[in-house]
């Protein structure tokens, strides 16, 4: 198997589920459909479903002279992947609403989340809906070397939810669900 995360997010998820096969995902923050998308392995060797969501397009991966549209993107996305993107600023999203539409199942295998700035992933940290969704493994970008206030009020999120830390660096901190 094939991984393309940048620091070993798929790897470690397709690890910490026993190879699973047929899991759910939610991947906000995606980026490229492929290119260091901690999510498309996952789909492509062990038939992973669920929902990415990105503004996009992203001005990196073939996407810098800005004339692609959402429309193109999302063209793009579809003939790499097989399932659905989403194309909206993850902070105006009401993430309940967003999980009905899409038919999110209410327990989650993974859950990854790496938004710029990396403040602005703990605001939509805080829009998810952790009394009606659980998340077996959660990978969340801090980006602690640029903002150093992202770690501690994503753990203050996470902690009392019954998530565990069992790998943090300077870029990421990686959380099992104590819950099961």
């Amino acid at each position: 198997m094939k991984f393309f995360a940048q620091i070993g997010q798929d790897k470690w998820v397709y690890e910490n589920t026993k190879n699973k096969k047929g899991g759910y995902f939610i991947d906000i923050g995606a980026g490229h459909p492929i290119d260091i998308n901690n999510t498309y392995s996952l789909e492509k060797y062990s038939q992973w479903t669920g929902l990415s969501v990105d503004k996009g397009p992203p001005t990196t991966y073939g996407f810098r002279d800005g004339s692609h549209t959402i429309e193109s993107y999302k063209k793009y996305w579809s003939e790499k992947r097989n399932n659905p993107i989403h194309c909206e600023d993850a902070l105006d999203i009401d993430y309940k609403k967003l999980f009905q539409k899409y038919k999110v199942p209410k327990i989650v295998d993974y859950l990854s989340m790496d938004i710029h700035p990396p403040f602005a992933t703990c605001e939509v940290l805080k829009k998810i809906p952790f009394n009606d969704y659980s998340f077996e493994l959660i990978t969340f970008e801090t980006d602690f070397h640029r903002d150093n206030r992202t770690r501690k009020l994503s753990r203050d999120i996470l902690e009392p939810l019954g998530y565990k830390i069992v790998f943090s660096d300077i870029q990421e901190d990686w959380y099992i669900n104590q819950n099961k």
